[in-house]
């Protein structure tokens, strides 16, 4: 799907690297009209049927190394929000796990950089939290990790909402 202006405003794709755990990964992406992002996960059987059993599904997003918080949700309110100070302001991300489905047996949420957790609980690996932008360097980096334990289907959203561009009208 596009825009007018041929831009693209939505992209689905799909994978079969997990069917040994008879599962698709399906990822779908929408920009909106203000560019904010939203992407969302569907871990499926590939089966109907195949719904007997629980999996871990991970979703990570290795981000810059800015200033951070986590934000204390409103009542009623669920999901993880992170607040991000980039150089052009503001930057939230916002994760949910699909409330439709089956309640989760776990979940976690955590932040990690250059290997050590600064925000959750649970174990974490040395290698998690950098970023290498060429071979033989690694620079810190903010690993943010939404774990879930249930049984498929299992839906993950997560929402990028980026600072006005400058100059950008004002609505």
């Amino acid at each position: 799907e596009r825009w007018q202006d041929g831009s693209l405003r939505c992209l689905s794709a799909r994978h079969n690297g997990y069917r040994r755990l008879g599962l698709w990964h399906q990822r779908d992406i929408r920009v909106g009209a203000t560019g904010n992002w939203e992407i969302i996960d569907t871990v499926y059987p590939m089966k109907p049927a195949s719904t007997d059993r629980s999996h871990t599904v991970c979703l990570h997003w290795l981000l810059p190394d800015w200033p951070w918080q986590v934000l204390a949700n409103n009542p009623g309110a669920w999901g993880y929000d992170v607040m991000l100070d980039s150089p052009l302001g503001q930057v939230r991300l916002h994760m949910e796990r699909d409330q439709a489905g089956e309640a989760p047996l776990s979940e976690s949420f955590q932040i990690v950089r250059a290997g050590e957790l600064l925000h959750g609980s649970g174990a974490v690996s040395p290698v998690w939290g950098w970023f290498s932008p060429t071979y033989g360097v690694k620079t810190p980096a903010l690993s943010v990790r939404y774990t879930v334990v249930q049984r498929s289907p299992i839906r993950l959203t997560s929402e990028f909402i980026f600072p006005p561009s400058p100059g950008a009208e004002k609505v």
